[in-house]
């Protein structure tokens, strides 16, 4: 493996250099929303997740094994 490091900043795309006031701003908007979005898929993802280990364990009991 290497042992160089990777860089982590985020690189602006080029497209950028191209919009307008109006396009960045709505962009920004976007991406914001996006940002939540993400953020409530994971924790539903997370929700669900615990909702189907508490059935899967009460299946496992229900056939005798623990």
């Amino acid at each position: 493996m290497s042992t160089t490091k990777v860089h982590q900043d985020r690189v602006p795309a080029k497209y950028r250099e191209h919009m307008n006031d109006d396009e960045l701003q709505r962009l920004s908007v976007l991406d914001e929303r996006a940002a939540r979005q993400k953020q409530i898929l994971k924790d539903t993802n997370a929700d669900r997740n615990v909702i189907i280990r508490r059935a899967i364990r009460r299946m496992r009991r229900a056939n005798g094994k623990n």
